[in-house]
């Protein structure tokens, strides 16, 4: 929000449609660090070892094994659940939205600035 608030005070004094493209740009680049918090947060090599599928368990576990998986799985519940939201949905919303403004965000600062 800061960011915003500051680009917007930037266009003001300087009257410059430019200054959108460069906030387009910064959101690009928020978006695109958004969508890697599973990467930033855990590290390529625990994510990429996550997503290989497994066979299943040759060997009977204890319950109390099962007990203390589920356990460490409810702890980590949230902060995946905002991994993946991250990842899918905000991330790419981000970089989509940056992307707009990045590429017509002068078009449409020039018409609010009276240049057109």
């Amino acid at each position: 929000m800061a960011v915003l608030i500051a680009h917007l005070w930037w266009l003001c004094v300087s009257m410059d449609p430019v200054i959108v493209q460069r906030f387009g740009a910064f959101t690009i680049i928020i978006g695109i660090l958004m969508a890697a918090r599973p990467y930033l947060r855990n590290g390529p090599e625990k994510v990429t070892q996550a997503a290989i599928p497994r066979p299943p368990g040759l060997f009977p576990v204890k319950s109390e094994d099962i007990a203390l998986y589920r356990e460490r799985v409810a702890k980590e519940a949230p902060e995946v659940q905002k991994d993946v939201l991250a990842e899918r949905r905000n991330g790419v919303l981000m970089v989509g939205m940056g992307t707009l403004i990045n590429g017509y965000g002068d078009v449409v600062a020039k018409w609010l600035l009276g240049q057109v």
